[in-house]
């Protein structure tokens, strides 16, 4: 990175129970200190848009987006106007951030089949800009058919508003290359960056695009200690996060730790998480793989490891602090990394 150039990052405020108290005072610091956004989570916790209102009215300068929403749980045109009332909110601040997410939230919790999710995120990419136009809402898709012609009764603050795509499998990727402002990938390795990107930039050149038309906001998970009692349990959190995303989160980031090299470690990882044995599934989680995947160590430390995701070509890391960490712990993660440090 050129000296004397701040990096953009983005901070994500996840599903765990910070509460709202702390995630409003997390934003402002964020705010104060520099960073370009604050993404909010949704999954099966608090509700995003409305988290997005109370943060709307308590900044000024910082973008806000999610990190994301899925697209069943609310239908397409439902999505855009949610999108379209943050965005007046926040005075035209807000990225809408999408995702199919996975079959344990989408059927477990809001028992919706998930079905076709790569050619549902299109169908409700193309949707969420029609309805954004102000034009009349015609579409006729295999997913979604709206018929009637109705129109949004407001004028949105932008009609183009940024939306960004949580893919992983690579026609999930090359699809997010066609039709979106952004990607926002997860547990990615910096060394293993360009490979990952090959689908997206597949995508973006049959669509006729250039990189320069997409933002690289990967989700980097961070932890920072001062101490060697606060560098183990910012360790011992990061790891138990990892592991259950290898263990119970699906075949893709279990199959993603193997490409990166780890295939004994995840077979371990996930063996022992299914078997309940978390504790034993966090412990089998190596130095070394954590450091591929995740940003974790002193203040310096950390701001090294950091800098990898830009010389990768990362154009925002978004910092998600490890959900265990307590609100202390995380406002000295996100005080540690802040862009004014660099």
């Amino acid at each position: 990175m050129p000296e004397n150039i701040r990096p953009r990052l983005g901070l994500a405020i996840g599903t765990g129970d910070l509460g709202l108290t702390a995630e409003l005072e997390l934003t402002r610091q964020a705010e104060a200190l520099g960073y370009d956004s604050v993404w909010i989570a949704e999954a099966w916790g608090r509700g995003a848009f409305t988290r997005l209102g109370a943060l709307a009215a308590q900044t000024h300068r910082i973008g806000l987006g999610t990190a994301i929403v899925n697209i069943f749980s609310r239908s397409a045109a439902l999505l855009a106007q949610e999108a379209a009332t943050v965005d007046e909110l926040t005075q035209g601040r807000f990225i809408l951030g999408l995702g199919s997410s996975g079959p344990n939230v989408i059927t477990g919790w809001h028992g919706i089949p998930y079905e076709k999710p790569i050619h549902r995120t299109r169908e409700v990419i193309e949707v969420i800009r029609l309805v954004l136009s102000g034009e009349p809402v015609y579409h006729e898709g295999p997913l979604i058919r709206l018929q009637q012609g109705i129109r949004l009764p407001f004028t949105p603050v932008r009609r183009n508003l940024p939306i960004f795509v949580a893919s992983f499998g690579p026609k999930n990727v090359q699809m997010t290359g066609e039709v979106a402002d952004g990607w926002i990938p997860i547990y990615v390795s910096p060394e293993h960056l360009p490979e990952l990107m090959a689908p997206l930039q597949d995508g973006m050149q049959a669509a006729g695009r250039s990189l320069e038309e997409m933002t690289v906001a990967p989700l980097v998970s961070c932890a920072v200690g001062e101490t060697s009692e606060e560098l183990e349990q910012a360790k011992n959190a990061m790891c138990r996060q990892l592991a259950f995303y290898i263990g119970a989160m699906g075949d893709y980031y279990y199959r993603l730790i193997q490409r990166y090299g780890f295939a004994a470690e995840a077979d371990r990882i996930r063996e022992l998480w299914q078997a309940k044995e978390h504790r034993q599934a966090a412990e089998a989680v190596s130095e070394a793989l954590l450091h591929s995947v995740a940003v974790i160590g002193t203040p310096q430390q950390a701001r090294q490891r950091l800098l990898r995701y830009f010389e990768a070509g990362v154009h925002l890391p978004i910092l998600a602090p490890a959900q265990q960490l307590n609100p202390s712990q995380a406002l000295k993660t996100i005080e540690a990394l802040a862009p004014t440090r660099f």
